[in-house]
């Protein structure tokens, strides 16, 4: 495609005035429509004449004359086609007001929801008001821990039990052997002793067992244990063998609750008795028996 515009062969001098006496020509070969509207407005401008100017040796500055009949500017072609897809042109702006339905955004519901039909009841006499039905007497709960009640005699898990004289002092006192038994609601362990002193003891379940004098945590199998700190107690005589094997176990896994029990050896005047036991803690009862000497514990059954 070749196209030209030029003012009827006399060409201005780069940098001046033209007038628009001389006759236009185009010269023309297979212009699209836009370059023909193109230069259908510069044949409608030039003839009036004006200026043209070479900028920096690449652009040319054209400035054209425009007559009466041009002041309200020359006739454009509106572009009609939209760049997005599916729309037109600009609508033409009016003041009429839009005649099709509108949407305005309500700042509140323009009706009362409707309430559902009522039926006047009318004026009611008072009526004579029941009486109060009492709630239904609940028994005092018994002192349990979990599901267990605690027997007659027997102490709550979370109660220290102390016994009369505690913490007591010096005595002739040796707890050579440890027993176990299962009886009828409970697990009883007997500590058997040999002397003349009255015992005191502290009864409680602690979390972190450890042995006196060495501060040690106590290895003992079950999930809670029962601790017993018992005084009175003597070292015993050159060549008596009570304590030579050291700490004394009892494993009791046949029984309901105690799974082990262990004595340790004294240590100033006092020895321990661990008592492990299956699940929580559960109430317990300790006591003193006599003929033979012996301190009685007693771990109440689950259930």
């Amino acid at each position: 495609m070749r196209r030209g515009l030029v003012p009827g062969g006399a060409r201005p001098h780069l940098g001046g005035a033209f007038d628009g006496s001389a006759s236009l020509a185009t010269d023309d070969q297979g212009c699209p429509e836009a370059a023909q509207v193109a230069e259908d407005f510069w044949l409608e401008v030039l003839p009036e004449g004006g200026t043209i100017h070479l900028l920096g040796g690449h652009w040319l500055l054209l400035s054209v004359d425009v007559g009466e009949h041009e002041a309200a500017g020359p006739s454009l072609v509106e572009e009609t086609t939209d760049p997005d897809e599916g729309t037109t042109g600009p609508a033409t702006p009016t003041d009429e007001p839009p005649t099709g339905p509108t949407t305005e955004p309500s700042t509140a519901p323009t009706a009362e929801p409707s309430a559902p039909p009522t039926t006047d009841p009318g004026p009611t006499a008072p009526s004579t008001p029941a009486a109060p039905v009492p709630p239904p007497a609940v028994p005092d709960p018994p002192t349990s821990t979990g599901s267990d009640e605690v027997l007659a005699g027997f102490t709550a898990p979370d109660v220290v039990v102390t016994s009369p004289g505690w913490p007591g002092s010096g005595g002739d006192l040796l707890a050579p052997t440890v027993r176990a038994g299962l009886n009828d609601g409970f697990d009883r362990v007997v500590l058997d002793l040999t002397g003349t002193t009255t015992p005191t003891w502290l009864a409680r379940y602690t979390e972190e067992p450890v042995r006196d004098g060495s501060g040690l945590p106590m290895l003992i199998a079950g999930d809670s244990v029962l601790e017993l700190v018992v005084t009175g107690m003597a070292y015993p005589e050159p060549g008596d063998p009570v304590y030579d094997d050291g700490d004394f176990g009892l494993d009791t896994h046949r029984l309901d609750g105690v799974y082990e029990v262990i004595r340790t050896t004294p240590f100033e005047g006092q020895l321990q008795l661990f008592v492990g036991l299956e699940d929580g803690p559960r109430p317990y009862r300790v006591f003193l028996l006599q003929e033979p000497l012996r301190l009685v514990v007693d771990v109440q059954h689950a259930g």
